[in-house]
Protein backbone atom coordinates (compact mmCIF):
# COMPACT_ATOMS: atom_id res chain seq x y z
CA UNK A 1 0.00 0.00 0.00
CA UNK A 2 1.72 3.61 -1.12
CA UNK A 3 1.87 5.94 1.43
CA UNK A 4 -0.86 8.33 -0.13
CA UNK A 5 -3.39 5.12 0.28
CA UNK A 6 -2.47 4.83 3.54
CA UNK A 7 -2.92 8.11 5.04
CA UNK A 8 -6.36 8.38 3.40
CA UNK A 9 -7.09 4.91 5.01
CA UNK A 10 -5.49 6.12 8.87
CA UNK A 11 -6.87 9.57 8.68
CA UNK A 12 -10.82 7.93 7.39
CA UNK A 13 -10.22 5.14 10.22
CA UNK A 14 -9.38 7.51 12.79
CA UNK A 15 -11.90 9.91 11.14
CA UNK A 16 -14.34 7.48 12.29
CA UNK A 17 -13.38 6.46 15.04
CA UNK A 18 -13.75 10.06 16.67
CA UNK A 19 -16.76 11.46 15.02
CA UNK A 20 -17.07 14.50 17.41
CA UNK A 21 -13.47 16.14 16.02
CA UNK A 22 -14.97 19.46 15.23
CA UNK A 23 -16.83 19.67 18.59
CA UNK A 24 -12.98 18.87 20.59
CA UNK A 25 -11.18 21.64 19.21
CA UNK A 26 -10.50 23.00 22.39
CA UNK A 27 -9.63 20.27 24.27
CA UNK A 28 -6.90 17.70 23.98
CA UNK A 29 -8.05 14.25 22.93
CA UNK A 30 -5.65 11.33 23.64
CA UNK A 31 -6.29 8.00 20.78
CA UNK A 32 -4.39 4.75 20.90
CA UNK A 33 -4.11 2.69 17.53
CA UNK A 34 -2.51 0.20 16.97
CA UNK A 35 -1.61 -2.39 13.77
CA UNK A 36 0.85 -5.30 12.84
CA UNK A 37 3.21 -5.32 10.39
CA UNK A 38 6.90 -4.99 9.32
CA UNK A 39 9.08 -2.36 9.41
CA UNK A 40 7.96 -0.55 5.99
CA UNK A 41 4.56 -0.06 7.87
CA UNK A 42 5.23 0.63 11.03
CA UNK A 43 7.14 3.74 9.24
CA UNK A 44 4.88 4.89 7.14
CA UNK A 45 1.99 4.69 9.67
CA UNK A 46 3.91 6.38 12.09
CA UNK A 47 4.48 9.25 9.46
CA UNK A 48 0.62 9.26 8.97
CA UNK A 49 -0.16 9.98 12.24
CA UNK A 50 2.33 12.57 12.62
CA UNK A 51 0.94 14.55 9.60
CA UNK A 52 -2.32 13.98 11.24
CA UNK A 53 -1.65 15.26 14.18
CA UNK A 54 0.09 18.79 12.71
CA UNK A 55 -3.84 18.97 10.76
CA UNK A 56 -5.66 18.33 14.10
CA UNK A 57 -2.92 19.51 17.35
CA UNK A 58 -5.58 18.64 19.60
CA UNK A 59 -5.78 15.06 18.92
CA UNK A 60 -2.94 13.14 19.84
CA UNK A 61 -2.67 9.29 18.75
CA UNK A 62 -0.22 7.15 20.39
CA UNK A 63 0.80 4.36 17.94
CA UNK A 64 1.17 0.60 19.06
CA UNK A 65 2.41 -1.75 16.93
CA UNK A 66 4.07 -4.90 16.17
CA UNK A 67 4.61 -8.18 14.27
CA UNK A 68 1.68 -10.56 12.87
CA UNK A 69 2.87 -13.48 15.27
CA UNK A 70 0.34 -13.64 18.55
CA UNK A 71 -1.77 -10.12 17.00
CA UNK A 72 -4.88 -11.52 17.35
CA UNK A 73 -4.18 -12.66 20.84
CA UNK A 74 -2.65 -9.49 21.77
CA UNK A 75 -6.28 -7.92 20.66
CA UNK A 76 -8.58 -10.28 21.88
CA UNK A 77 -6.59 -10.09 24.92
CA UNK A 78 -7.16 -6.30 25.07
CA UNK A 79 -10.99 -6.45 24.06
CA UNK A 80 -11.52 -8.62 26.87
CA UNK A 81 -9.68 -6.99 29.31
CA UNK A 82 -10.92 -3.59 28.12
CA UNK A 83 -8.27 -1.81 27.25
CA UNK A 84 -8.32 -2.08 23.15
CA UNK A 85 -7.09 0.74 21.24
CA UNK A 86 -9.31 2.99 20.11
CA UNK A 87 -8.51 2.77 16.41
CA UNK A 88 -6.89 -1.10 15.48
CA UNK A 89 -6.10 -3.01 12.74
CA UNK A 90 -7.37 -6.53 12.41
CA UNK A 91 -8.15 -8.99 9.52
CA UNK A 92 -11.82 -8.94 8.00
CA UNK A 93 -12.39 -12.26 9.13
CA UNK A 94 -11.58 -11.17 12.40
CA UNK A 95 -14.89 -8.90 12.32
CA UNK A 96 -17.02 -12.18 12.81
CA UNK A 97 -15.17 -13.46 15.55
CA UNK A 98 -15.20 -10.44 17.70
CA UNK A 99 -18.90 -9.80 16.34
CA UNK A 100 -19.97 -13.20 17.87
CA UNK A 101 -18.84 -12.62 21.55
CA UNK A 102 -20.11 -8.92 21.09
CA UNK A 103 -16.89 -8.07 21.60
CA UNK A 104 -16.91 -4.92 18.71
CA UNK A 105 -19.48 -2.56 17.60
Amino acid sequence: MDFKKLLLLGSVVVGMSYPTISLANSKVVNLKMSWWGGDDRHKKTLEALKLFEEKYPNIKVKGEYGGWSGWQEKVTTQIIGNTAPDVMQINWNWIYFFKRWKWIL
